[in-house]
């Protein structure tokens, strides 16, 4: 990279790019691009990405109304055959090639060159750059531009997933965030309800039986007595959760 000052300089500037957080995505791509041309001296040049497995789409490009054009892997072109086999593809007569059909006619000049977008192994897009302002040919120097900045795509795709990871998780914590609060807020409302409402029902059971105390015989007697124990146990444990709850809440002070 140091004996080559025309790739370090656009390499720094499309580092720039990928690692400009206030970009989406496409715009990052749009703005690779432009540095791309930019640096081979092109006016034509378009990004296109794999959508599954049958397809390509074209992402970026000089021309906005090619954006969103896709094109079946099984299509006879340079774009599909780049995706299938991986490697560079360069025609310096686009007219003589027996190989392609006929291109668009917006381009006007008849060499292109096109790279594989690889990330771990794998074929993941296209870049195509044609149109050369002076003469009609990429040198071998522009091809390992090209190659290079095929990379930096690479490295604002990184970004773009690392991104897209970390908002999926932050939404996905806020939600289960927003969840527990609620649950927590229907405990603090309900379990004092619950525990004030038992306390009424207990009291009137621990009235009755302090009547049914004096008129049981003596053979039933031993029975209220312990069924009054119980009560007392219960009414106990009922106040001890009350106290609890004003001490989450605040309201009640240790000493």
């Amino acid at each position: 990279m140091d004996q080559n000052p025309r790739l370090a300089k656009v390499l720094l500037a499309v580092n720039e790019v990928s690692n400009d957080s206030g970009l989406g995505f496409e715009q990052k791509l749009q703005r690779i691009l432009e540095k791309i041309t930019q640096a081979l001296g092109a006016e034509s040049a378009s990004v296109m990405m794999k959508k599954g497995r049958k397809g390509l789409e074209v992402v970026a490009s000089t021309h906005p109304d090619l954006v969103g054009v896709r094109q079946a892997m099984d299509e006879q072109s340079p774009s599909t055959w780049v995706a299938r086999t991986g490697e560079l593809l360069y025609v310096d007569d686009a007219d003589r090639s027996e190989r392609f059909p006929p291109r668009f006619s917006r381009y006007r000049k008849s060499a292109f060159l096109l790279v594989p977008v690889k990330g771990q192994g794998r074929v993941s897009g296209v870049i195509s750059v044609t149109d050369k302002i002076e003469d009609d040919a990429f040198s071998p120097e522009e091809q390992e531009i090209l190659i290079q900045l095929a990379g930096q795509v690479i490295h604002a795709l990184e970004n773009h997933r690392l991104a897209e990871d970390l908002r999926k998780k932050r939404r996905t914590l806020l939600k289960r965030n927003r969840q527990l609060k609620s649950l927590e807020r229907l405990k603090t409302d309900l379990f004092p309800m619950l525990i004030h409402d038992l306390k009424g029902p207990i009291s009137e059971l621990m009235a009755n039986l302090d009547i049914l105390s004096y008129t049981a015989s003596e053979e039933n007697r031993g029975y209220v007595e312990t069924a009054k124990t119980s009560c007392d146990t219960l009414y106990s444990m009922v106040c001890n959760l009350m106290d609890i709850a004003r001490l989450e809440e605040g309201k009640l002070n240790l000493v």
